[in-house]
């Protein structure tokens, strides 16, 4: 049996008016399906490494001055993207810090600093929860809904 056969045996099963072929389109689908997953677990990936290395960055931003004052220079340095990726890395610390010298002056950096982190670690759980717990199960009857969507046009 060779595979021109088996292709010939599964189109028969297939309602072909020859206007599309249908076994394209579905390994398509498939592979559609394994790209999306590709980059959200690529997404969350960077989450779950990425955040704690910024909230370990930024609270040895807040705490210790010499770290500090090595960043503000380091910052103040750089020009184009590198200020940019370099200026979110360190955001919310000199938000913190600014704040802590000038409105809430006495309330503790570190206090101010979680306050204003708490969305931000709030919003990444949220999504690798998402991708991790019924992100899966959501997937899956989206891929049903779509090929329920496909038997009733008359693919």
């Amino acid at each position: 049996m060779s595979v021109q056969d088996i292709v010939d045996g599964i189109s028969g099963y297939l309602p072909n008016d020859g206007m599309a072929d249908y076994i394209s389109m579905i390994e398509g689908l498939g592979i559609v399906g394994q790209i999306a997953a590709l980059i959200v677990g690529l997404l969350v990936m960077v989450i779950i490494v990425g955040l704690p290395l910024v909230i370990a960055i930024e609270v040895c931003y807040i705490n210790f001055p010499f770290i500090q004052s090595g960043c503000d220079g380091i910052y103040h340095r750089l020009r184009g993207k590198a200020s940019r990726i370099f200026g979110l890395v360190i955001r919310d610390a000199r938000k913190a810090v600014e704040i802590s010298k000038t409105t809430e002056y006495g309330t503790s950096v570190n206090w101010i600093y979680l306050r204003i982190k708490i969305k931000s670690v709030f919003l990444a759980v949220f999504i690798v929860a998402m991708v991790l717990g019924p992100g899966q199960f959501l997937l899956a009857q989206a891929w049903n809904l779509v090929r329920g969507i496909l038997s009733v046009v008359g693919f």
